[in-house]
């Protein structure tokens, strides 16, 4: 039943019924996202994958990054932070870990 439960969840109709929810699917289809920016997310998470561009398991360099880091991907995705300020975000926790 696992098995059968992590095929029918992964496979490419779920994930793009689970994109069009506004969801981060690993295997949808994309041309089927109707909302413009959740397209947009999933397009450009694909082509972080694909080119090795995000680290799923980072050394965290400063105590309590981990809950920076999810904060300010929250409000990057909601669309209450730029990328600049998120970037802007992300970095002074560290920034100051390293002054120290």
């Amino acid at each position: 039943m696992a098995y059968d439960f992590i095929d029918i969840t992964l496979s490419k109709s779920i994930q793009t019924l689970m994109g069009n929810a506004g969801g981060l699917p690993i295997n949808a289809d994309t041309s089927q996202i109707t909302d413009p920016q959740v397209k947009q997310f999933n397009q450009l998470f694909a082509q972080l994958v694909a080119s090795d561009g995000i680290g799923f398991y980072p050394d965290w360099p400063v105590s309590g990054y981990y809950n920076d880091l999810v904060s300010a991907t929250q409000e990057l995705m909601n669309g209450t932070k730029t990328p600049s300020q998120f970037l802007d975000e992300i970095a002074g926790p560290y920034n100051a870990a390293v002054k120290k």
